[in-house]
């Protein structure tokens, strides 16, 4: 487990231990669940104006079952990854937790939301403006230093995304009016 930006605690209370996660720093949290079951996951340190919606759901299921949704999810990825475009951003977005940062609705988070981006202008840090086009969000997602927005921290890791991806990431920011 990893944090980007503060001190969380990961927090399954019928499991009956916890695990700090700390910025900086990588931490292993290894359990063996015996009763399947579905439990939640919550965050059990304050930590920011979110953190009451800082949980999601754990499910405790047999190998083969859960072998058999690793397939399914697998196969539909792929198949969207494959086709392109703002699904294929869609899937990416989900497979790197870009939406731990960023919000999809307009709401605040750690990171610039994404609705209504796309040809809005930008105040960066240096105190220029810039148009969030193409260019703009394929430059930040490549390189996430390079233009800081105005109010954020430049704590976006640097993802090893190929030039397609971005490119099917910033045509699903571009759907997010």
């Amino acid at each position: 487990m990893q944090s980007l930006d503060v001190i969380h605690s990961f927090w399954v209370p019928e499991f009956r231990i916890k695990q700090d996660v700390v910025p900086g720093r990588i931490t292993d949290y290894r359990i063996t669940p015996i009763l399947l079951g579905n439990y939640m996951v919550r965050c059990a340190e304050l930590c920011g104006t979110s953190h009451a919606y800082m949980q999601r759901p754990v499910i405790v299921t047999s190998q083969a079952d859960y072998d058999a949704w690793i397939k399914t999810q697998a196969a539909a990825a792929a198949a969207l990854i494959a086709q392109g475009g703002p699904a294929a951003g869609q899937a990416m977005v989900a497979q790197n937790g870009c939406g731990a940062c960023h919000s999809l609705d307009g709401s605040k988070g750690t990171g610039p939301t994404w609705r209504g981006l796309f040809s809005s202008k930008v105040k960066l840090s240096d105190g220029t403006t810039v148009t969030a086009d193409e260019a703009y969000l394929t430059e930040s997602i490549a390189d996430p230093a390079a233009k800081v927005v105005q109010g954020f921290q430049p704590i976006m890791p640097k993802f090893s995304l190929t030039d397609a991806q971005i490119k099917d990431i910033v045509s699903y920011i571009e759907t997010l009016k």
